[in-house]
C-alpha cells in the first residue's frame, strides 16, 4: 500500500489533467474545484486541457489566469467509435499540448497543498476552485496545526 501512495504522490510517475470547456463557466468552475480536491488528496495536477470545439478560439487571458500556474492547451478530438489510432492523435497535438502532457511547460511551481508558517502562526491551504466560505477547519486541522507549531 505504501508503494501505491508513493506512486500516487510522485509527479514523475503519476499526473492528473483537468479537462474543461472554456466556453462553459460551469465546466471551468468544476475543473477548478476538482483541482482543489485532487491537490488535497495529494495528487499532482499537471495541466488543463480543452476539447477541439473550443480549439478554434484559444482560451483568453482570464481563463489562463484562473488556472495559473497550470498551463492550458487544446487537444484534438479522439473518436472512440472504433479503436483510436493513438499515433495519429499524438502527431496532431500542438507543441503547447505536448508540453502540458510531458510536464515541461510549467512556468511556476505549483503551491504546496498545506503550508504551516510557524513565525506567523498560520496555516495556508491551496484550494483552487474553493471560496473561503467553503472551507471549514475541523478540530483535526487545528490540532495538527498546534502539533506542528510545537515541533
Amino acid at each position: 500500500m505504501q508503494r501505491v501512495v508513493e506512486t500516487f504522490q510522485d509527479p514523475k510517475r503519476f499526473s492528473c489533467f483537468l479537462v474543461t470547456n472554456p466556453n462553459n463557466p460551469i465546466s471551468v468552475d468544476t475543473a477548478l474545484r476538482y483541482w482543489g480536491c485532487a491537490t488535497q488528496a495529494g495528487a499532482y495536477v499537471a495541466g488543463a486541457l480543452y476539447p477541439p470545439s473550443s480549439e478554434a478560439s484559444p482560451p483568453n487571458a482570464a481563463l489562463q489566469e484562473k488556472f495559473l500556474p497550470l498551463k492550458v492547451a487544446g487537444v484534438p478530438h479522439v473518436s472512440f467509435g472504433s479503436p483510436p489510432d493513438w499515433n495519429e492523435t499524438l502527431e496532431r497535438l500542438s507543441q503547447e499540448a505536448k508540453g502540458v502532457l510531458n510536464g515541461t511547460s510549467q512556468a511556476q511551481p505549483i503551491p504546496q497543498p498545506v503550508v504551516f508558517d510557524q513565525s506567523a502562526r498560520t496555516v495556508t491551504l491551496f484550494l483552487p476552485g474553493f471560496h473561503k466560505s467553503d472551507v471549514k477547519l475541523s478540530q483535526v486541522y487545528v490540532l495538527l496545526f498546534c502539533w506542528h507549531l510545537c515541533q
